[in-house]
């Protein structure tokens, strides 16, 4: 059996600025989503960076988001998910039938634009999880979600009721 090696860098060590920002939100415009872009904004109002990445559209938020850098994106959802964050495809989408080739060669596209793409949900255990033999045959997938979340809960947000 191959022998891998993963090295571990820690980000702590670093200096600089720190940004906390979300690249995995889906909004009432996605099959999953449950907020309108204003609850979504109200949500992640202490944020300094957001994508609303819903299921296989890429939707328009700039206006609800004045004050945050927003990056466009969109989670392609086939058996296996992964997000593009900056694709280089905004109005025809590519299908998201899931293959190893399929999802590297979009990575790899949207790498090339100075996008860049995450494996999504990795060991969930309801489904889309990835094997350790897929992640490794998408080497242009650039980041993994480590958690996901079960979405905001406006309605407990500072007792605000909306």
């Amino acid at each position: 059996m191959e022998e891998y090696m993963m090295r571990l860098l820690s980000p702590y060590v670093n200096r600089g600025m720190w940004l906390r920002g979300s690249l995995h939100i889906h909004s009432k415009f996605s099959k999953c989503g449950l907020h309108s872009l204003p609850e979504i904004a109200l949500a992640y109002r202490d944020y300094d960076f957001l994508a609303i990445t819903d299921h296989d559209s890429v939707t328009s938020a700039g206006e609800a988001f004045p004050d945050k850098v927003l990056f466009q994106g969109y989670e392609v959802s086939g058996s296996r998910h992964m997000l593009l964050i900056e694709p280089p495809f905004r109005e025809e989408l590519p299908d998201n039938c899931f293959s190893c080739a399929h999802y590297n060669d979009m990575a790899e596209r949207t790498a090339a634009c100075g996008g860049f793409s995450v494996i999504n949900h990795p060991t969930r255990i309801s489904g889309q999880a990835w094997s350790f033999e897929e992640i490794l045959q998408t080497p242009s997938v650039q980041g993994m979600e480590i958690y996901s979340g079960d979405g905001i809960h406006i309605e407990e947000d500072i007792g605000i009721r909306l």
